[in-house]
């Protein structure tokens, strides 16, 4: 009988530190499935062309890269040796993110795992072009990892802040986190921002905000419910902001959050552009890793 896989997961690895800290952060979440693993090297198809002597130093370099991808994948590979995991490893040579999105898609990746590229202000601008691009444009769920130290405090509480408002996607977001069995030391904020009008707006407005507000904390609170069975400490926020996906990064450094979870809103090309303007503001600025949450499309 074929063994059955719940969760496939695509972890690409460029061979560098921040994406063997993706794979680990990964290999240590406890999971309720069988996860059906595919490591992914992918080799930039640079073009060799030039004079003799630059042709062969290319080659030389693109062989170079090469193993050192093979290498990596390998090591990746064994962090889930005695998990309940399913892992096979593959090098690809072409267009990185292309490739990457690709194989998920020929797969039917249900989650994209990929390390961030570091924190200079270029950096968080492009965010190593190939994890924006993947975050962006992925049908499923993007898990994109920044250093935050947890590696190094292994049996240390684990942070992780849901921002949740409501929308099918955030649902689906707490589903998604629902399926890991997070150790009784993960402590959860559920986070929901009451977005509040433009002090300078022109338009008239009559809403009562202490009865928005009071309105999402039930809702908070009825998630923190949800979510009690599975993971140790529950604790809700509502914030007032006008700008959503900057109270979420403020929220995020202020409280040392390890990991951001939080739902997309669609595929549509205005949305790939916005991406929800919050999770892609998250994405792009916030010190932490971010899960973006998506339900996987087959197109």
């Amino acid at each position: 009988m074929p063994r059955r896989c719940d969760v496939k997961v695509l972890i690409a690895t460029d061979g560098s530190a921040g994406a063997e800290e993706a794979a680990w952060l990964l290999a240590h979440l406890p999971h309720r499935d069988t996860l059906d693993v595919l490591v992914l090297s992918v080799v930039p198809d640079y073009g060799v062309h030039g004079s003799v002597e630059v042709v062969e130093w290319m080659k030389a370099a693109i062989e170079a890269e090469r193993k050192r991808a093979e290498e990596a994948t390998q090591r990746i590979a064994q962090m889930f040796d005695g998990a309940d995991a399913h892992v096979e490893t593959l090098a690809r040579e072409g267009h990185v993110s292309k490739t990457i999105l690709e194989e998920a898609a020929a797969r039917g990746t249900e989650l994209i795992v990929i390390g961030a590229k570091g924190h200079s202000a270029l950096e968080r601008v492009l965010l190593g072009s190939v994890s924006d691009s993947v975050a962006t444009h992925a049908h499923c769920s993007v898990l994109v990892v920044r250093p935050t130290g947890l590696k190094d405090r292994e049996h240390d509480t684990l942070r992780l802040c849901l921002a949740f408002d409501d929308s099918e996607p955030s649902r689906f977001a707490i589903k998604q986190i629902s399926e890991f069995k997070w150790r009784e030391n993960t402590q959860v904020d559920v986070v929901s921002v009451l977005q509040l009008p433009m002090a300078y707006t022109d338009v008239p407005f009559d809403f009562d905000l202490n009865e928005m507000r009071e309105a999402l904390k039930q809702k908070v609170d009825q998630v923190i419910e949800q979510l009690s069975p599975v993971v140790g400490q529950a604790r809700g926020h509502v914030l007032d902001a006008v700008h959503v996906g900057n109270a979420l990064t403020q929220f995020a450094e202020e409280n040392q959050i390890d990991l951001m979870v939080m739902g997309d809103t669609g595929k549509n090309l205005l949305e790939r552009f916005l991406m929800g303007s919050a999770s892609r503001y998250v994405l792009r600025h916030a010190h932490t890793s971010v899960w973006i949450a998506r339900r996987p499309q087959t197109s």
